[in-house]
């Protein structure tokens, strides 16, 4: 009775090892990569997380516990240097033998820097795909390592394989993270390794010449200091541009004329007026090595922007005569000079308005600058003409006989012309 009963058991247990056996559903075969040799590869059925599984080291697999049908299966294999290979195919549950031929990883070459003055060139290149159902790349670019389709920034698209450079443009000092991507017509065939590269921040040449208009890039976070030789007595016009200056691309440039110490100043850090960019007139006081001091309004201003210094012609200054009105027309970046014969110790006053030339706003601003070339001495470097037809009078005496010299710029944004009378009253 028990060598019955014995017998039984295994009996059932034969039997129903065979009917698990019959309701189990499963796919097998080998995963092999572009050469031939068998690849281990991550396996994704699509709906069927559960059966996720990984091919031996012969690329050997077998994906169990499928529905019956057909499902669609992703095999992909990672290498050491970060590509991947991939490739999505639709099988039919019960196949034996089936082998799956991923494509040839694609291989991002080390990023070529090409620095130039408004921005950095990045010159990249990859190896071929040999896939036949190569469909596309892609290019994408993130600012950290972490990149892929959803995270990346897409670049470039490019429909044939033999297609495989794109150059890309960079600001000074930033530092991006680079991918290129291949896809068929069902997905990824897989993902570059991927390269970073940073820009070069611009060295500008801080030296500047009398008279040259000076193009400069500004980095971001940067204080730039830029140097030029004043002479004692010598009147200088300061202009620079920013973004409302095509092609310039620098936003809200601060500038101020510095003294050879970078402590004292002709003129303090000024705001750039928009769609006038300064001027600013001053008198060198002493013969020194003076300073430009150029910076943006926050430390996000970064581009190109344009500065030049120009000397004021005294030859061109026209002689006034006392308590006889002069007056002169201004349009945007506008200077006109004038000037008069005055004793040492002689009081004299400066009488001065402006009139509104016409049209919509307020006009020009005009700038007024009042100085002895004999004794360097500055009256007043920085004095807004009134544009509402109020006069407005300076006091001065000079500490020696000689020219006294009055230069006026147009600043300020506005409506030209402006008309600003003069008069010497002795």
């Amino acid at each position: 009775m028990n060598k019955y009963v014995f017998r039984l058991s295994i009996l059932l247990i034969v039997l129903g090892f065979g009917a698990c056996k019959k309701n189990k559903h499963s796919i097998s075969g080998q995963v092999l990569d572009y050469r031939g040799s068998g690849s281990i590869a991550s396996i994704e059925v699509e709906g069927q997380p559960k059966s996720n599984t990984t091919s031996g080291s012969n690329g050997n697999f077998e994906i169990e516990d499928l529905p019956k049908g057909s499902c669609k299966v992703k095999f992909t294999s990672q290498n050491s240097d970060g590509s991947f290979s991939s490739r999505t195919q639709e099988l039919t549950v019960g196949e034996d033998g089936v082998v799956v031929m991923l494509p040839n990883p694609v291989i991002l070459r080390t990023p070529i820097l090409g620095p130039a003055f408004a921005k950095d060139s990045v010159r990249l290149s990859w190896t071929k795909s040999i896939a036949a159902d190569f469909r596309e790349y892609k290019v994408y670019r993130h600012t950290s390592p972490g990149l892929d389709e959803v995270t990346g920034t897409l670049l470039y698209v490019a429909t044939s394989a033999d297609d495989t450079l794109f150059t890309d443009e960079i600001d000074h000092g930033d530092q991006f993270y680079y991918r290129v991507f291949v896809l068929n017509e069902y997905g990824l065939l897989g993902g570059s390794n991927i390269e970073s590269i940073a820009g070069i921040p611009v060295q500008n040449n801080p030296l500047i010449q009398i008279g040259v208009d000076c193009q400069y890039f500004m980095n971001k976070g940067d204080i730039q200091w830029y140097d030029f030789q004043v002479v004692k007595g010598t009147a200088y016009k300061v202009t620079w541009r920013d973004s409302w200056f095509a092609p310039y691309t620098a936003n809200s440039i601060f500038l101020g004329a510095y003294h050879s110490d970078k402590q004292n100043y002709y003129f303090y850090d000024e705001r750039l007026i928009q769609m006038i960019g300064g001027p600013r007139a001053f008198v060198g006081r002493t013969n020194e090595t003076a300073h430009l001091k150029v910076y943006g309004y926050n430390g996000e201003t970064n581009g190109t922007f344009y500065t030049r210094v120009d000397t004021l012609d005294r030859t061109l200054a026209q002689q006034m005569s006392f308590n006889t009105d002069y007056s002169g027309s201004f349009f945007v970046n506008d200077t006109k000079m004038f000037c008069f014969d005055a004793l040492k110790d002689t009081s004299y006053k400066v009488a001065y308005y402006g009139v509104y030339g016409g049209g919509a706003g307020d006009g020009l601003s005009v700038q007024l600058t009042c100085y002895s070339a004999l004794s360097s001495t500055t009256f007043i470097n920085r004095d807004y003409v009134p544009t509402l037809q109020y006069a407005d009078t300076i006091n001065i005496v000079p500490d020696a006989s000689g020219k006294i010299y009055l230069a006026l710029t147009s600043v300020f944004f506005g409506v030209p012309p402006t008309n600003v009378n003069l008069k010497i009253i002795k």
